[in-house]
């Protein structure tokens, strides 16, 4: 199954809340957050990592102990739980958190008013571009395609090592990979116009979870 979490990270900007949040994570991701060069970079690192704090503590498992290792494209993976695999990301005010423990699993989120038509035709496969450029609203499915095509290279644990212009995102409803049935895709359009895709070897639940950072106690 794999199950998503979302969490606005514009609460943490206390800093007592950003302070107990941290006190969460494990070493690694404690201090990744602390390394990032500016302050909402660090609220988003420690968002998604609370995201997947929580996301484990309802498997009974607690993130501050866990301990990480990387494959040669840098994607994450827990040394002692090799039956879960996670994905994480944020863009804007927002985190997301992906958690499978029925194989590999991928996700992206992009806030809204990206968009970059030259970098289509560039980087994607051509007849994504051609989709996008025809579309109604251009800079809505590239923000599409774009969620879709980074969650599934994630899920492949091989980042841009894969050249996003070597497969094909067909955008039906639900979106496929061209000529590979392995891999399921599932989108989600959030109200503040964010954009996020998952992608894994199963389906993901379509009823992702919303955490409140708000309701944090001192």
């Amino acid at each position: 199954m794999i199950r998503v979490y979302f969490a606005d990270i514009t609460p943490l900007a206390e800093p007592w809340r950003f302070a107990a949040v941290l006190k969460r994570l494990s070493t690694e991701r404690r201090r990744k957050a602390e390394a990032c060069k500016t302050e909402q970079a660090r609220l988003l690192s420690a968002g998604a990592g609370y995201l997947l704090s929580y996301a484990l503590s309802l498997l009974g498992i607690d993130e501050a102990t866990m301990e990480y290792s990387y494959n040669q494209y840098g994607k994450p993976s827990f040394n002692r739980r090799k039956s879960l695999d996670f994905s994480l990301s944020h863009s804007g005010s927002m985190a997301i958190c992906a958690l499978s423990d029925c194989g590999p699993v991928g996700c992206d989120i992009e806030s809204p008013g990206r968009r970059s038509l030259p970098a289509a035709r560039r980087f994607f496969h051509p007849n994504e571009y051609e989709h996008i450029i025809c579309s109604a609203d251009p800079g809505r499915e590239f923000l599409r395609i774009w969620t879709l095509k980074e969650s599934y290279i994630k899920a492949l644990g091989t980042g841009l090592a894969t050249r996003l212009s070597s497969f094909e995102i067909v955008p039906a409803s639900p979106p496929c990979l061209r000529g590979d049935d392995r891999y399921h895709f599932a989108e989600f359009l959030l109200d503040n116009g964010c954009f996020a895709a998952v992608c894994g070897t199963e389906k993901a639940l379509l009823d992702p979870v919303f955490v409140d950072l708000g309701s944090l106690k001192k």
